[in-house]
């Protein structure tokens, strides 16, 4: 509480500074270019209705489709590149990466936890991680609202949302071909065409198609590089006018993927067969692997959503919108990093086999098979009025999720202890086989009503309030099967790629053979809600303050590991007080928005590595408590010169929270505490610790400079933008050798425009100081290396041609 108060007293004082540094600005109006336009007014939906973002009491930075374009910011995950309050956090596939603002998140490496920033596309909130692995496609905007946002938009938005809105039909007819080409081999076609169909109906149709070459080289030999992608995606949307009151917006999309996701790279190996195995060269370079397997997922997707409006008055509005979704992938990836094989061990201690005739699936697809469905209906009303805007809802959803990840492996008798938890009489360093093979049902149902009211008390003072109850049931229903058995004929036999196990067979005597079975299942009724007061001071300055409250909701560890008591996390719950201004300033050239908050997190939902295995677990990681700092402005130089900015300052700890020490750690270093009651210390206390892929500091800084030709029929443009982080920690025991230092990317573009926005050439360069850094780093050091990371295609400098043109 005192921290509270000093925040809230600190918050006070930094805006009273904040709101005379604009006043003193004002004064200065004189020195601006005379003449000068004023910023355009950006409408946003961070409140279900259409506002100006200077009127809406959040944080909130929105980024047009023209933006986006001419940065050549073409899927969801890069908006993290120019958002410094957002983090993007990659693993190997799209179904363990996820979100993070102001220190929370939901990083889960095996699947099964809801994520902790929600992403909503055209008014619908996608349920897992792995769908946010998408492009943007052809749309209108994107909002990215910082902090808690569960009253409006439901569970999933602890940390924050991104709203992503794409465009309806329009009457016009329109038909638009674009085009691009990159120096790291990435062709990207799109093609969109719009119109009118009869008097009441209008339909758009968009599709891309997008082949790249492999950033990551393999040197194996035969083996193609890693990181490559090969993807299409179309989306139909048809608008049906039943009468002046009455629309319909139909909208039917399917995504086509076949990618080498993002394979682990060793670094730091201590094992000298192991470093031998996989050469000095792969392991003093970030863009190469050495392994006999290409890490590859095929991925499909696709969704319907049926938007029904009914005006029933000027001021009442009814909305119902029907969602149904479905996502599929298969994955393969060579666990041990490594060109060993079961017939050609290079003498290291684990060596993956891809497949087994223990998997379920072992003839028809990859070994890890992640496959989901569902479907929400949600019900609105919206009353808006000289008073007040009032939003009731109710919202359903029906979740299911079935997950099969196997994993066979040809272990020496010496990793048996850590990897399988056998320990054998006497260490010979022979082979034996290993599979697990577990197998997860996921159910979730979710039932909300919601309430949310903006009181226009004054001509120049909102109250708001409101409130969201969420009942939800959720269940698992979990298999898996254990075997080790000994390299012997009648137990176990191996070719490169397929091992065959068969410990039940007449003289096999099996280390292991042990079956998992059971069912647990949850039921929970959490709240959302907020609360707070926006002043007008002028037409150009807006104060607010907001106290909100969300949660994350059931998720699960549907992992090699779990057992019935850990199957199921807990929710984790969030709170947040902000307290921010929002003024335009120069005749509205200069727009300028800032906000302080204070949040604390519960329970977050997480998962960790199993120190020596490649097993992971899922758990409630405790609190962590974060307060800072966001800045967002827009500057209108000149008539040819815009500067757009944002920057985020977060102070995020955990609170008390016992986990394994890092390699090496030593009391000094925090390693103190045992907890295996084997006399010596295995763990640490990370109270205090920052979040983990939360830097303290991020910013971000671009401009655009266009040059007007008299004379002919288009203009010069360039854009230049700046992002800059600070230190990154990846993992919960803050290993100091698994950590990003800070690093700072430059991106450049120049182009021509019509004048008529008929066409567009853009030449751009992406990091263009060649500023290498990693977005992932961990360690198993029995399996894969002391270090391992994940290097991003944004590691690398490239350059690329986009050309686009537009029949009217």
């Amino acid at each position: 509480m005192n921290k509270l108060r000093s925040t809230v007293s600190s918050s006070v004082r930094f805006l009273t500074a904040f709101s005379a540094a604009s006043v003193f600005s004002s004064a200065a109006y004189a020195a601006a270019e005379s003449g000068t336009k004023a910023l355009e007014e950006v409408i946003v939906v961070a409140q279900k209705r259409q506002q100006s973002l200077q009127d809406v009491p959040i944080s909130v930075n929105a980024y047009s489709d023209q933006k986006l374009g001419e940065m050549n910011i073409n899927s969801v995950s890069e908006i993290a590149r120019i958002e410094p309050s957002l983090r993007f956090t990659t693993a190997s596939f799209a179904f363990s990466a996820n979100f993070s603002m102001r220190g929370v998140t939901s990083f889960s490496s095996q699947g099964g936890i809801q994520p902790s920033v929600a992403l909503i596309i055209d008014g619908v909130p996608l349920s897992r991680a792995g769908e946010f692995a998408t492009e943007l496609g052809d749309i209108q905007r994107v909002e990215v609202l910082r902090g808690p946002q569960g009253t409006l938009y439901g569970k999933n938005a602890t940390g924050g949302l991104i709203n992503l809105l794409r465009k309806a039909p329009s009457e016009e007819f329109e038909l638009a071909i674009e085009g691009s080409y990159t120096t790291d081999e990435e062709a990207l076609t799109r093609f969109m065409v719009n119109g009118t169909l009869s008097d009441s109906m209008r339909a758009r149709f968009s599709a891309f198609y997008k082949d790249r070459e492999g950033h990551i080289e393999n040197l194996a030999p035969g083996i193609g590089n890693d990181s490559f992608e090969e993807v299409w995606g179309a989306m139909g949307k048809l608008q049906i006018d039943f009468s002046d009151a009455v629309d319909l917006l139909l909208t039917v999309e399917h995504r086509d993927s076949y990618n080498g996701g993002q394979p682990q790279i060793p670094t730091v190996v201590s094992d000298p067969d192991r470093r031998a195995a996989i050469g000095e060269e792969a392991l003093s370079d970030i863009f190469k692997v050495n392994q006999d397997r290409q890490t590859q997922a095929n991925i499909e997707n696709s969704g319907f959503i049926a938007d029904l409006t009914w005006r029933l008055s000027d001021a009442l509005l009814f909305k119902s919108i029907t969602n149904y979704r479905q996502w599929f992938s298969d994955i393969d990836q060579d666990i041990d990093a490594s060109p060993a094989t079961a017939t050609n061990t290079l003498n290291i201690p684990a060596v993956h086999i891809p497949r087994s005739n223990l998997n379920p699936n072992s003839d028809s697809e990859e070994p890890i098979v992640d496959k989901l469905n569902y479907a929400s209906q949600e019900f609105r009303f919206d009353l808006s009025n000289d008073s007040v805007d009032w939003t009731f809802g109710v919202f359903y959803q029906d979740y299911n999720e079935d997950q099969l990840a196997e994993v066979a492996l040809y272990l020496k008798d010496t990793f048996f202890a850590q990897e399988a938890g056998v320990s054998l009489p006497l260490a010979t360093g022979e082979y034996f086989g290993y599979t697990t093979t577990p197998e997860a049902y996921m159910t979730i149902e979710t039932m909300s009503a919601y309430s949310d009211l903006t009181w226009h008390a004054l001509n120049n003072l909102d109250l708001f309030a409101g409130y969201r109850y969420t009942q939800e049931e959720g269940g698992i229903d979990h298999y898996r099967r254990d075997v080790v058995v000994a390299d012997v004929p009648t137990c176990f036999s191996t070719t490169a790629t397929k091992a065959t196990f068969t410990p039940d067979a007449l003289g096999c005597v099996p280390v292991v053979n042990d079956t998992t079975e059971f069912s647990v299942d949850s039921s929970i009724g959490e709240w959302s809600a907020r609360a707070g007061i926006s002043w007008f001071a002028s037409d150009a300055i807006n104060f607010y303050a907001t106290w909100a409250r969300s949660f994350v909701g059931i998720s699960f560890d549907p992992g090699r590991t779990t057992t019935p008591e850990r199957a199921i996390l807990e929710p984790s719950t969030s709170e947040a007080i902000e307290i921010g201004i929002k003024s335009e300033l120069f005749d509205n050239r200069l727009r300028l928005n800032a906000d302080v908050f204070l949040q604390e997190t519960d329970n977050l939902q997480v998962s960790r590595l199993i120190p020596g295995t490649i097993d992971t677990e899922a758990f409630n990681a405790g609190l962590i408590e974060s307060y800072g700092l966001e800045l967002d402005f827009a500057w209108q130089v000149s008539n040819r010169l815009r500067i757009d900015g944002a920057m985020t300052w977060v102070n995020s700890e955990f609170g008390s929270l016992v986990q394994p020490c890092y390699v090496g750690q030593t009391e000094e270093q925090g390693c103190n505490i045992d907890n295996s009651g084997q006399g010596s210390p295995n763990a640490q206390d990370i109270a205090g610790s920052q979040a983990i892929d939360t830097p303290e500091i991020s910013y971000s800084i671009s401009g655009r400079y266009e040059i007007p030709l008299e004379e002919q029929p288009y203009n010069i443009f360039a854009t230049a933008g700046w992002s800059w982080q600070d230190d990154t920690f990846f993992q919960l025991n803050h290993d100091p050798m698994s950590t990003q230092e800070a690093y700072g990317l430059l991106d450049m573009t120049v182009g021509i425009t019509d004048r008529s926005e008929r066409y567009q050439v853009v030449l751009f360069g992406k990091n263009m100081l060649g500023q290498e850094f990693v977005a992932q780093a961990g360690e198993t050091d029995g399996v894969i290396g002391r270090v391992y990371v994940r290097t991003p295609r944004e590691a690398q400098r490239y350059w690329g041609i986009k050309a686009r043109y537009t029949f009217f």
